[in-house]
């Protein structure tokens, strides 16, 4: 879940500004262990045959990151100080089998509030905004959501498989004794807006939540 908290102190006649930003990727189908049964037949010519009956099991998990949070104060977001404040929660997808191949599919999606939360303070300017990001290696990522304003954003947004895609399915494989995992990077920043008295969005909560689903494959 992400969350931002505003608290407004009036201290010396200067407006301290308290905001408090909050990524917990809330993870659907933590663990899912699939057991798939497979008979394997070997004949052996000669005066006998022989049939051998093995078990694979895949394992397919979506492992989220610890919380992280984001806390803004006077010296760090204030009118005279501030600059744009990124916070950054981390899944991994991963799949093992004992099978001699395997193949599972999952959605990724993004909940935003039922409600608007946010404003925009100089009615036009993003201040809430969204990057998602995928690697293969966990090092080198491909952008799939840049910059998306989710100031007042609600309802859901789907995480297509590529930037600017409109395909929402994604597929991963592996074979026999090797695990793979697909990294994923979800960023929110909250952005500093020189010139612009950002307290309208001040006491206020907001809450998002990261959603990983395995689905059928197509």
């Amino acid at each position: 879940m992400l969350h931002v908290k505003g608290l407004i102190m009036n201290r010396k006649n200067k407006t301290i500004v308290w905001l408090v930003l909050f990524i917990f990727l809330t993870v659907v189908f933590v663990s899912i262990a699939t057991y798939a049964y497979f008979t394997a037949r070997e004949v052996f010519y000669g005066s006998f045959d022989v049939e051998v009956n093995s078990k694979g099991v895949d394992t397919l998990s979506f492992n989220g990151s610890d919380d992280v949070s984001i806390m803004a104060t006077a010296n760090n977001f204030s009118h005279e100080f501030g600059h744009d404040l990124t916070g950054t929660a981390t899944m991994n997808v991963v799949l093992e089998t004992t099978n001699p191949t395997s193949t599972f599919c999952y959605e990724l999606s993004v909940k935003l509030p039922d409600n608007k939360v946010f404003v925009y303070s100089d009615g036009h300017t993003p201040e809430l905004l969204l990057n998602v990001s995928r690697s293969s290696d966990g090092k080198n990522y491909t952008d799939i959501i840049s910059n998306m304003d989710i100031t007042d954003k609600i309802g859901t947004i789907r995480i297509p498989t590529t930037e600017d895609g409109n395909k929402y399915v994604n597929t991963i494989s592996t074979k026999k004794r090797i695990a793979k995992t697909d990294y994923w990077k979800a960023d929110v920043t909250l952005v500093w807006l020189e010139g612009v008295e950002q307290t309208i969005n001040d006491n206020k909560e907001y809450t998002a939540t990261l959603i990983a689903n395995r689905v059928e494959c197509n």
